[in-house]
């Protein structure tokens, strides 16, 4: 699931508990930026939320295929993959099609 909607992150979240619990949603990539201020939301509250229905943080690498965990979101960019399955989405990095970017094949 993909998650960009402009500083209104927790609340969507916040509505979609259901889904959230459902064990078949193995990641969620947000953009968690200070968009949220407009509404009265910390950066923390997106992630909390997040961390709270057994998701944990991730930054990808896509020249090197590598996750990296995080103890929050990520600070550096504004996408964080927060992830449930990391057997499941390891497998699907390693299973992935290669492609070229910028003359290099990754």
């Amino acid at each position: 699931m993909k998650i960009d909607v402009e500083g209104y992150e927790k609340f969507v979240l916040e509505g979609s508990q259901t889904t959230l619990k459902n064990e078949n949603l193995k990641a969620i990539i947000i953009e968690i930026n200070f968009s949220n201020k407009f509404y009265g939301v910390e950066n923390e509250e997106v992630a909390e939320i997040l961390i709270k229905n057994n998701f944990r943080p991730f930054r990808y690498n896509p020249l090197n295929r590598q996750l990296t965990e995080l103890k929050t979101y990520d600070k550096e960019q504004f996408n964080t993959i927060f992830i449930r399955d990391l057997k499941f989405v390891e497998s699907r990095i390693k299973e992935s099609k290669k492609i070229r970017v910028w003359n290099k094949v990754i």
